[in-house]
């Protein structure tokens, strides 16, 4: 693991060391595990494509273990990810999750009670906006679904549910010249554009961290704490869930890692999604214990 305390990119940055085994977890209340009490809960958010899941196949199995050693130890796992919320239901049961979680990249925040906290802009206005570049994109949303099986790797019906967006838009810029316009336009209309693993996003005024801060007053509420967070992302739509974590985890990709973060709590993986979830996590827990 890549351990990096300065946010100097002139000046060597990052430590190569050997993982500890993980001995100890927060003993939350109700737990049977863990035999040291921290002085605050844990709360692990984590984006889901090329951080948890792998980029290309979307496989998993990997983080099933210590997933479990989490939740035995009673850490809550927040999902934060670009995907629809029928998208997360179905990523939620196949992790066995039922903690809050954060969809369309941070549009909504859905509790266990399935009541849904809305920060984005809705759907017709986002089409309205890109309709005026639709020469020069591709939308998720309106391609062929052979072509957003292609774009995505995703089955039809997986297509289908991730193309049910209430709230933001992703699309492909094929003029890139027209990124920096179409950012300041975005603007000036109370939206933005995200870069996500493939593609940009258009949404309101709302990111992963804005999500997460609501989720986790509930959760501090609960368990009348204050609950320490590690965040992991690959990719400019996690920037600011990372940076405002007690411990940050930037993955790595078949590219390189797409972040530099200044701060003493960062960890840069050398392995990408999924093992590199688990090689993030364990040192973030390690550091932080």
């Amino acid at each position: 693991v890549l351990e990096c305390g300065s946010g100097d990119l002139n000046e060597p940055r990052c430590v190569t060391h050997q993982l500890r085994p993980l001995n100890l977890l927060p003993h939350h209340s109700g737990s049977k595990r863990g035999t040291k009490m921290l002085p605050n809960p844990l709360l692990v958010a984590t984006d889901l494509d090329g951080t948890l899941l792998d980029h290309d196949t979307y496989a998993y199995e990997t983080v099933l273990p210590l997933l479990r050693e989490l939740q035995s130890a009673g850490v809550p796992i927040v999902l934060a990810t670009s995907k629809t919320r029928p998208e997360v239901e179905q990523w939620q049961a196949r992790l066995g999750l039922a903690s809050p979680y954060i969809v369309e990249n941070g549009s909504a925040a859905v509790f266990a009670d399935g009541t849904e906290a809305i920060f984005g802009a809705r759907l017709p206005e986002l089409v309205s906006f890109l309709a005026h570049y639709a020469g020069s994109i591709t939308s998720f949303i309106d391609c062929p679904l052979d072509e957003a099986v292609k774009l995505t790797g995703l089955t039809e019906s997986e297509a289908k549910l991730a193309r049910n967006r209430q709230y933001s838009l992703p699309f492909i810029l094929h003029e890139p010249a027209l990124a920096t316009s179409m950012q300041k336009k975005a603007a000036g209309a109370g939206l933005k554009i995200l870069r996500g693993g493939r593609f940009m996003h258009l949404q309101g005024q709302c990111d992963k961290y804005l999500a997460l801060q609501q989720i986790k007053s509930v959760l501090d509420e609960e368990v009348r704490g204050v609950h320490r967070v590690i965040a992991l992302g690959d990719n400019q739509n996690d920037l600011e869930m990372l940076q405002h974590a007690d411990v940050a985890v930037v993955m790595n990709t078949k590219t390189g890692h797409q972040l530099e973060l200044a701060g003493s709590k960062v960890i840069y993986t050398q392995a990408a999604a999924p093992e590199g979830w688990v090689e993030g996590l364990r040192a973030a827990l390690a550091s932080i214990a």
